[in-house]
């Protein structure tokens, strides 16, 4: 079911990193309107009732009309029932589509050391497609080009620590798992993937769960950070390594392969 909403988007900040261009955690530039039609925040009640005051703790991204993809530690510890997802919207405070969770799937191998980090949420009734709302394109081919330059998308931490009323985005050089090991060691598997560029950006918590994007396809999921770009990489779930068991679950998605 789908309901018209006007209730905050909350994810996080991001800057622009790419071609000369340097952002900080507390800027970041204004993505384009309805650039990103995937994206999802996912939003919790705060309400007893659970009929409104939602604020968000995860992002995810649309694979089809009944699932999206995301972290399997973003619903770890949170019951689905009284979860929603919302789509289509650029704005902090109104816009969108809003759907009830009605179902998690969890990697049967997932554990709290983000091995296997992923999840698909299925919503209640079908995600209306629209020029907005459209599901993304995984990334299956290999990946090779270190250096080259992945973005993500979120809401803005501003300088007094309030949400930025749009959606930011920003570009972040993709390093290799070697180089990713020298700070991450035991964590990094073949089934990982990094970023990193400085002290002064990268992922925080409300962005774990979205997209990692190259070249308009999807080739992550955010995993981990520890916290909000103190000079480590981030680490997100390789979507190669695990098409099957999405397609396995989910049915089918569109992917660079295809």
């Amino acid at each position: 079911m789908v309901e018209m909403i006007g209730l905050p988007l909350l994810l996080s900040l991001f800057l622009q990193a790419n071609g000369g261009r340097v952002g900080r955690m507390t800027g970041g530039t204004e993505a384009p309107e309805h650039k990103y039609p995937y994206l999802v925040s996912f939003r919790q009640s705060q309400d007893p009732n659970h009929t409104e005051e939602y604020f968000h703790f995860c992002s995810g991204s649309i694979l089809n009309k009944y699932w999206i993809l995301t972290s399997a530690s973003c619903f770890a510890n949170r019951n689905p029932k009284v979860t929603w997802a919302v789509v289509g919207t650029n704005d902090f405070f109104k816009g969108g589509d809003k759907y009830k969770i009605d179902n998690i799937v969890f990697h049967e191998n997932y554990d709290k050391r983000y091995r296997d980090n992923i999840a698909v949420a299925r919503v209640a009734g079908e995600i209306e497609f629209n020029d907005n709302v459209q599901p993304i394109t995984l990334y299956t081919n290999e990946f090779t080009r270190y250096g080259a330059a992945g973005t993500i998308a979120g809401w803005s931490v501003k300088d007094n620590l309030l949400l930025s009323d749009k959606l930011h985005e920003i570009d972040l050089p993709i390093i290799s798992n070697e180089e990713c090991k020298k700070d991450r060691r035991g964590y990094i598997t073949e089934k990982h993937v990094c970023t990193y560029f400085n002290s002064t950006a990268g992922l925080c918590f409300e962005d774990i769960g979205g997209p990692l994007i190259f070249e308009g396809a999807q080739l992550g999921i955010a995993s981990y950070a520890i916290p909000c770009s103190l000079d480590w990489p981030d680490v997100y779930t390789r979507i190669s390594g695990y098409l099957q068991w999405i397609i396995d679950h989910v049915g089918t998605v569109r992917t660079t392969s295809t």
